[in-house]
């Protein structure tokens, strides 16, 4: 039995709807990896529906062995669901599979298989899960698991199934031919009505025989079968039997036999010298055909109860089988439902996840917009820190030229003149004050300014680290 062919068979619908949409780009992928050839991928390519490529991809994959190239695959292509389903049928298949056979009624029977690698396995008669109870009794060794039918009967015949992921075997069970009641010797008068039957628990068409030669149903000969509770009565009725219808009786089909003897004889002489009169003697055979009437009758309406006793259990059997049809859809239909909701919660997690993934990037516009904004005002900064810069340097060379003249004029000035000296010096201090004055102003704003840099390249840089 197939493995990977089988997920496609139970998730056919599924697996079409999903894997149609790329398609193409899981055979484009298969082919650079060499796991299908060309003939293989335009075979795909050229199918005449996706339903038929895909099939033949599952073929070409389980012939070429290469499940795991496959879901690689799969994986890249987000088909997890898929993939999944392709790894079980892939790891869990059946190598020993259950067998067709019969079984004697009353012995126990053992259904084996075995699977290759641990794992759990499922029972089910004709579509009914199965569990240990006192009928059946659920083993396992490992690999091998067992459905062991304790004292078989009749109505244990069926079709049997183990399940394991998508991989499946079945046999079917039959009861062995048994024979519930055999042909009698039985010993006539000429002239009454030959009853012989046999009862068995199949339905075989069977031939009635005498002497080795197959005896024709006719007005004389009646031949019937009827069945009751899955057994099978065939019968043979013959009236007015004469002496020559003596001799051995056989119920036939195939190599099954059952045979008796049937003795005929005339009516014993002394049954005629003991009656009392001829007219006794027709009256006693009168009463006897109106018993064969009367028992002829009753057998027509057991025949007739009979039949409507199997129409009702066909009836019921057809029941059975349409509620067990209709579970199994049940249950196909749950599983569908349960990996839907999967797929659902799979897809609100990747929303959720796009949706962190959008505020991120709002949040990322953002600081870079700050980040814009402060680098416009670094750069007003730094312009203003330039200018004062130069300003600093122009009062220090008027500073230096300042002290010249200084210095030109202490040259000319009287040395005796104290007013002379007091005046430079006020004029000196005055000048000292306001350059050390905007000396101070000019080294805070510097200070403030190195102090925003510092924190503005803490920021870029804690920015890029997000990032």
């Amino acid at each position: 039995m197939g493995r990977i062919q089988d997920c496609f068979k139970e998730n056919r619908d599924v697996i079409v709807e999903l894997l149609s949409k790329n398609l193409n780009q899981i055979v484009v992928r298969l082919h650079k990896r060499n796991v299908i050839t060309d003939s293989e991928k335009l075979g795909v390519e050229c199918s005449l529906s996706p339903a038929l490529g895909i099939r033949d991809l599952f073929y070409y994959i389980e012939v070429n062995d290469k499940s795991e190239d496959f879901i690689d695959v799969l994986n890249q292509t987000e088909n997890g669901g898929i993939a999944h389903l392709v790894r079980l049928s892939a790891n869990y298949y059946f190598t020993s599979e259950l067998k067709n056979s019969e079984f004697a009624i009353g012995t126990d029977v053992v259904l084996s298989c075995e699977i290759s690698n641990d794992r759990t396995v499922q029972w089910f008669k004709n579509g009914i899960e199965l569990t240990t109870c006192s009928k059946y009794n659920i083993t396992k060794d490992f690999l091998v698991h067992q459905l062991i039918i304790i004292n078989a009967q009749e109505e244990d015949a069926g079709d049997y199934l183990c399940e394991c992921c998508y991989a499946k075997t079945r046999c079917r069970l039959k009861a062995g031919l048994q024979v519930i009641k055999a042909l009698r010797d039985v010993e006539l008068v000429k002239g009454e009505t030959l009853h012989l039957s046999c009862k068995l628990n199949r339905d075989l068409n069977i031939k009635w025989l005498k002497n080795g030669k197959e005896i024709s149903c006719d007005k004389q000969t009646d031949c019937k079968k009827t069945s009751q509770e899955n057994l099978f009565k065939y019968t043979l009725k013959m009236k007015n039997i004469k002496m020559i219808n003596s001799g051995e009786y056989s119920c036939v089909c195939g190599n099954f036999k059952t045979s008796c003897f049937v003795i005929i004889t005339d009516i014993p002489i002394e049954q005629i010298i003991n009656a009392r009169t001829t007219e006794k003697l027709y009256e006693i055979q009168g009463k006897k055909e109106e018993l064969a009437q009367k028992e002829e009758k009753i057998v027509k309406e057991e025949t007739k109860l009979l039949e409507m006793e199997t129409e009702i259990r066909n009836k019921a059997m057809e029941i059975k089988e349409k509620a067990e049809e209709i579970e199994s859809q049940r249950s196909k239909l749950a599983l569908k439902e349960k990996e839907m909701k999967e797929r659902e919660i799979q897809l609100e997690l990747k929303e959720a996840k796009l949706g962190e993934l959008e505020m991120e990037k709002i949040m990322l516009k953002k600081d870079s917009l700050t980040l814009t904004q402060q680098s416009e005002e670094l750069k007003f900064t730094r312009a203003n820190a330039n200018m004062m810069q130069n300003e600093l340097e122009k009062l220090k060379n008027e500073k230096t030229e300042l002290e010249k003249r200084i210095e030109i004029l202490e040259k000319y000035i009287d040395n005796g003149s104290i007013k002379h000296e007091q005046t430079i010096t006020e004029i000196r201090q005055t000048y000292e004050n306001m350059i050390t004055k905007m000396k101070a102003e000019h080294d805070d704003t510097l200070s403030s300014i190195d102090k925003k840099l510092e924190e503005m390249q803490q920021k870029q840089s804690g920015i890029c680290v997000v990032s």
